[in-house]
């Protein structure tokens, strides 16, 4: 198999997939030939494997297109498919659009041509749809809550017609209200919004789109699609709330729709074992094979114009870091690990709220300055841990039983799941805890 290339693009449409097969590396390590010409964001599916993944399609018809999207399912297995401008009536039966290991929820149109959205979702989740009458009044819209190990999450997915009335923005507008303050950990909607004119970078645009505008803004939504999905204009849309993606991929068009695919991967488990989700573990990047030379082609290739011609802050420090993201997803994507697990320590209330108080501050205002503040307060918790682990070493010298109080406390210091040092005694280097503490306790025992 010949060495991969990787390239980022600025504008999707300068992109020219091979119009008859590509190569892919699955999870096994085998070459797979699909005749479909969807190998860039199945790539993006092979990184993000580990993750919850949502694939955001505009099918423009879908039953011509069934088959296509089966395999497609099949082979890149997303976590949820929304699928917009379905076009699907009430004729239009689940077996005809039913796919394998995918549980399917729909939203017709009846009244006229076009429209329509659904949800595949994968069968392993249980799943039930929102019987609220905000939310369900958008036309074109579906909502499910997906329940998952230990969370749940809170989908929707819309069509907004070129042609929306003001009442139907306003319906929009009110479902966004509404589903930031519903029961779930975490909000996803998504879909067509066919909102050209605005741009999200500053959150601005025509003043009929205000209200719209405000809301999502004021009730905590983020936008996250930054590059155009439909020739040069960006219509497919992700909003999250109280999570925030590891990636956002537009990649190529789906089969005779003439709008690019999204990929959006969150940072929490793909399936629904049944098993309590894994807290050690946390995401992050390796740099320890970086091509920095390539980072820096990548850099150079990307779209500069607005960030030296605005006269926005928010909008130049936001392209910066789409920019700088796009680049590092591209030689150092994000990927789950787990961590070591370390003594649990105690953290005073006061120090946990601030701390809460602080995240929450700066994913929403991405406020440089609120870092030091919570570096300031990890120190001081720090401090207060050194300060702890002394009065507690103090304490078991001044005690009566130095020797049985000083071992107690190795003990609970060096649990079985903590790395700990190795130790060499008598020219012999010993690692396992027990084995550490009994000689920790002999040499004790010399100094009484």
């Amino acid at each position: 198999m010949a060495p991969r290339t990787t390239s980022l693009h600025t504008n999707p449409d300068v992109q020219t997939p091979s119009p008859t097969s590509f190569s892919f590396i699955n999870s096994c390590g085998a070459d797979a030939q699909i005749d479909l010409g969807y190998g860039d964001i199945l790539s993006q599916f092979v990184v993000s494997r580990d993750l919850f993944t949502i694939l955001l399609i505009n099918a423009r018809s879908l039953i011509n297109k069934i088959s296509e999207l089966r395999t497609l399912l099949l082979v890149a297995k997303p976590t949820v498919a929304l699928i917009t401008e379905s076009w699907c009536s009430s004729s239009v039966l689940d077996v005809h659009i039913g796919i394998d290991d995918y549980t399917v929820h729909r939203a017709n149109r009846d009244c006229k041509r076009g429209g329509g959205c659904l949800i595949y979702i994968h069968s392993s989740f249980v799943v039930s749809k929102v019987e609220d009458e905000t939310m369900n009044n958008v036309p074109d819209s579906l909502w499910v809550v997906l329940h998952g190990d230990k969370y749940k999450l809170l989908i929707g997915c819309v069509y907004r017609a070129p042609s929306s009335t003001k009442e139907t923005d306003a319906l929009l507008a009110k479902s966004f209200a509404h589903a930031s303050s519903f029961s779930a950990n975490y909000k996803i909607i998504a879909g067509d919004f066919n909102l050209p004119e605005v741009n999200w970078l500053t959150s601005s645009g025509p003043q009929r789109f205000d209200e719209l505008l405000a809301t999502i803004d004021c009730y905590g939504w983020q936008q996250h699609v930054q590059t155009p999905t439909r020739g040069d204009n960006m219509l497919d849309l992700v909003f999250c709330h109280d999570t925030i993606p590891v990636s956002t991929y537009v990649g190529n068009r789906f089969s005779s729709s003439d709008h690019r695919m999204v990929l959006c991967s969150l940072p929490f488990s793909p399936l629904n074992t049944g098993n309590k989700q894994d807290s050690g573990s946390t995401i992050c990047r390796s740099y320890k094979y970086t091509d920095w030379g390539l980072v820096q082609e990548l850099i150079r290739l990307c779209q500069w114009d607005d960030y030296f011609t605005t006269d926005s802050l928010e909008a130049l420090v936001t392209l910066f870091y789409r920019n700088v993201t796009l680049c590092l997803d591209t030689v150092a994507p994000k990927k789950i690990v787990k961590l070591s697990r370390h003594r649990t320590e105690y953290i005073p209330r006061a120090h946990r709220n601030k701390l809460r108080k602080l995240k929450k501050q700066y994913y929403s205002t991405k406020d440089i300055s609120l870092l030091l503040s919570i570096h300031e307060s990890l120190e001081s918790i720090k401090r207060l841990r050194s300060q702890k682990d002394l009065d507690e070493e103090l304490t078991a010298l001044e005690s009566t039983s130095k020797v049985y109080n000083l071992t107690a406390l190795l003990k609970k210091r060096m649990q079985s799941a903590r790395e700990i040092p190795y130790l060499l005694h008598d020219k012999v280097i010993y690692n396992e805890p027990a084995t550490i503490c009994e000689l920790s306790v002999i040499g004790l025992q010399t100094l009484v």
